[in-house]
């Protein structure tokens, strides 16, 4: 009986959403810098990522969806059980809490200030950036196609944590911060959980705008 190959594996997701693109940028930023002799605005730069920075990930989101021979329905978007809704809602809201016990904890033991990671931007373009296009575009790739995939190729629990490792590692400052791995790790692993249980994407995005609405709400304080 012959294997089916399904893509992505862990190690091409791994490689082409993470590793190709941060070859590709640290190659251009080196020819920008010592050929051209360019001086790249960090500042600038941190602005633009957060409020265009999914422009990015699109054609990644695109090239998985062709490779992948993935078909999304409309149906995925526009329906939802009430009843999981009901139970997701109130779980959202105690997993964003966890994660900000989590760093307010690990700014206690390793003496560290996360307030940087946390700042309530003002531009409009970062709050629709972070409310709508970060839980759609992130949603339908770590989700819907690599968690989907991947449930086809390892264990559940094996897949669950494959496809919350590649969600957290863009999103986590490791070589700065590297214990933050876990408290981001728990929240890609609950977006896991839910669509392992639910099948549905449209309560991953759900869960995800809660979990991002939360971060603009001073809920932090109550850690201080």
């Amino acid at each position: 009986m012959t294997k089916i190959k399904v893509f992505p594996n862990f190690w091409q997701a791994l490689l082409y959403n993470y590793l190709l693109p941060i070859i590709i940028t640290i190659v251009i930023g080196l020819i920008l810098v010592f050929v051209f002799k360019v001086t790249i605005p960090f500042k600038e730069i941190q602005i633009f990522t957060k409020s265009f920075g999914h422009l990015f990930t699109i054609p990644f989101l695109l090239f998985f969806l062709w490779k992948s021979k993935i078909k999304i329905s409309w149906s995925e978007f526009t329906t939802v059980n009430l009843n999981n809704l009901l139970i997701i809602i109130p779980l959202a809201i105690g997993v964003e809490f966890m994660f900000f016990g989590t760093m307010h904890l690990f700014e206690r033991l390793f003496n560290r200030n996360y307030h940087s990671l946390q700042t309530k931007s003002t531009y409009y373009l970062s709050v629709i950036h972070i409310l709508v296009a970060s839980p759609v575009i992130e949603e339908i790739l770590y989700r819907r196609i690599f968690l989907h995939q991947f449930l086809r190729q390892y264990s559940s629990w094996v897949a669950i944590i494959f496809s919350t490792f590649i969600f957290v590692i863009p999103h986590v400052p490791t070589i700065i911060y590297p214990e933050l791995f876990i408290p981001f790790f728990i929240t890609g692993l609950f977006l896991g959980i839910v669509y392992y249980k639910t099948k549905s994407v449209l309560l991953c995005m759900i869960s995800h705008f809660i979990l991002n609405a939360i971060t603009y709400l001073p809920i932090d304080s109550m850690f201080k």
